[in-house]
């Protein structure tokens, strides 16, 4: 089982939380600002920070499979599910992404 978390420093962290302990690749950077809203599956997490942006991370590697920006206020919440990614910020927009091909 694990937790994931967003930090002031714009980090994304993977803990286990039977023990307690950090992930091996468990440090996703990218945002350049705090990160305000993550989910996460079995495979990926999506971040997203006051920066505007939204990352999609590759759990278990670490790697950022993608980054969406264009949000011009912050970004407010970030959602997927049946292969949609829901994102809002708070310049009263939310946007509908097509999710279904991209990871």
């Amino acid at each position: 089982r694990r937790l994931v978390t967003g930090g002031d420093d714009g980090a994304v962290r993977v803990w286990n939380i039977d023990d307690g302990e950090q992930h091996t690749h468990s440090e996703l950077k990218g945002h350049t600002a705090p990160v305000v809203t993550v989910q996460a599956d079995e495979t990926k997490v999506v971040s997203g920070g006051l920066d505007g942006s939204i990352r999609v991370w590759r759990l278990g590697t670490a790697e950022c499979l993608f980054q969406i920006v264009g949000h011009t206020g912050y970004l407010g919440a970030a959602r997927f599910s049946a292969g949609r990614l829901v994102t809002d910020g708070h310049n009263n927009v939310a946007v509908v992404h097509d999710f279904a091909d991209s990871v």
